[in-house]
């Protein structure tokens, strides 16, 4: 990928993601295009958009929005989704949840041997209360600048 190319998508995921309040990410490693087909269209119904990334340039565009995940985190280990949207967290967390575990879809999302093909890794650091206010769920405001998240 040219440097030039790089540097248009790490804008657009800049321009995507400097506005996200609520972030879910997904391990889709071992997801066939129907499941993802399927995945996306039912999340979309539910106002809920996902996004497979590149994972280097979205650890270099996450830094630029200081969020600092560090670059041996496990979240940068395998193909990683992003979803985002809904009103909090939680309802997005449970979206994501009450989908793969419906039974009519369960046979796009599992393997064989009954282990997910699309687990939810942790949600975003953005998403936490701010240590410093009363503010819920913040961006990191400026007591958190530079603070390192898990």
């Amino acid at each position: 990928m040219s440097k030039v190319i790089k540097q248009m998508e790490m804008n657009d995921l800049k321009r995507t993601f400097e506005n996200v309040r609520d972030l879910v990410v997904l391990s889709a490693e071992r997801l066939s295009s129907q499941g993802e087909y399927t995945l996306r269209a039912t999340m979309r119904k539910k106002g809920v958009r996902m996004r497979v990334v590149k994972n280097s340039l979205c650890r270099r565009v996450f830094r630029e929005l200081n969020l600092q995940v560090p670059d041996d985190s496990p979240y940068w280990e395998k193909p990683t989704m992003l979803a985002w949207g809904g009103s909090s967290i939680a309802e997005l967390s449970r979206n994501i949840d009450t989908e793969l575990k419906n039974p009519k879809n369960a046979g796009l999302y599992k393997d064989k041997d009954k282990q997910p093909r699309v687990a939810v890794r942790a949600p975003s650091p953005m998403a936490r209360r701010c240590r410093s206010s009363r503010r819920s769920p913040c961006r990191p405001c400026p007591s958190c600048w530079g603070r390192s998240w898990p």
